[in-house]
Order: C-alpha cells, then structure tokens, then sequence
C-alpha cells in the first residue's frame, strides 16, 4: 500500500497536500466532537462539587405546609442536607415534590439525610398532622 502511496504522490506532488488537508480536517471534526462530550461531562461533574456555602436553618412547623423553596430560601438549590426533629410533634417531609417517608414520620430526636449529588434539591415541603406543631433544624450544603 505505501508503494502505491509513494508512485501517486511522486507523480503528482499535489495529491500529498490535499490527503493532508483532508486527514487534519477529519482530525479537526473528531476533536470537535471529543470536546463537545467533555463539555457536557464537565457540566455534569461541576453540579457535583459543593461550593462550600454551608446553610443551617430552623423551621417552625405545623399542619400548614411550610414550603422551602429558592423563593424563600436563597441559599437553595442544595446538594445535601440534613434535617433533624426537635419536636414535639411528628414531622412529614417531601423533597422535591416526593415523599421521603411514605408511612413514617420523622419522629422527635430523629434525623434524616438527603444527598443528591448534585444541586438538585429544588423545594423541600415540611407539615405536621392535624393541630400538631414541632421545629426542625436543617443544615444544607450547596
């Protein structure tokens, strides 16, 4: 194959010029796509790195739903945080639009943690049963 290379480009000189503007431009087009995934890896991997801004809350909360949300919240979205009950009361809690304890309550003395791996934890909705009040201590990472 690079006898037949070498005769093609010995008779015309040219072809050599125009097969390497060829080659580099193929290479160009395979760099061009290498770099657009690495992009989008980049982006994904830079929402899993905490920016260090450390947020500790307490919430009052009662059978009206309290709504943590980036509206009144500023420091929100959050990566992970972790919720803890100081009571009395029971506390339900849902992240982001789903239940964390279907059946079970976060109970008087009890913690909880919520990690999504990256900045993700958009609202976080906290209510008590009916009549019932309890204040919960929350420290997020964002």
């Amino acid at each position: 194959m690079s006898k037949k290379l070498d005769v093609v480009i010995k008779e015309r000189p040219y072809a050599q010029d125009a097969l390497q503007t060829q080659l580099l431009y193929d290479i160009a087009s395979m760099l061009e796509d290498q770099r657009e995934t690495l992009m989008s890896f980049y982006q994904d991997w830079k929402q899993t790195v905490p920016k260090g801004v450390y947020r500790p809350l307490t919430v009052d909360v009662s059978d009206v739903i309290t709504t943590l949300d980036p509206k009144n919240v500023p420091s929100m979205p959050w990566i992970t945080f972790t919720i803890f009950n100081d009571g009395p009361s029971p506390v339900y809690m849902m992240v982001n639009e789903e239940f964390v304890q279907e059946r079970t309550s976060l109970n008087l003395g009890e913690n909880v943690t919520i990690n999504m791996k990256k900045d993700q934890i958009q609202k976080v909705t906290l209510h008590c049963a009916s009549g019932l009040t309890s204040r919960v201590r929350i420290f997020a990472v964002k």
